[in-house]
C-alpha cells in the first residue's frame, strides 16, 4: 500500500507526527521508502479503520483490469 496515501488518510504528516511521537525525518523515511512498519499499520487501522478500509478498497479497484 502507498505510504503517502496512508499518511494522508491518517490526517497528514503533521498529524502522524503527533499521533506517533516520531520525527519529521522518520515519517519522510516512510514516504521515501514507501513502507510503514507493521506495528504502526496495526495501530493506524485501529485508530482510523474506516479511512484505511476505504483506501484498501480504492487500491483494489484500481488494480482490477
Amino acid at each position: 500500500m502507498d505510504a503517502t496515501k496512508i499518511i494522508e488518510a491518517m490526517g497528514g504528516r503533521r498529524r502522524v507526527m503527533q499521533i506517533t511521537g516520531l520525527t519529521k525525518g522518520r515519517i519522510s523515511q516512510w514516504v521515501s521508502g514507501n513502507h510503514i512498519p507493521d506495528p504502526w499499520m496495526v495501530a493506524f487501522r485501529a485508530m482510523n479503520p474506516d479511512a484505511l478500509r476505504q483506501l484498501d478498497e480504492s487500491m483494489q479497484e484500481s488494480q482490477q483490469p
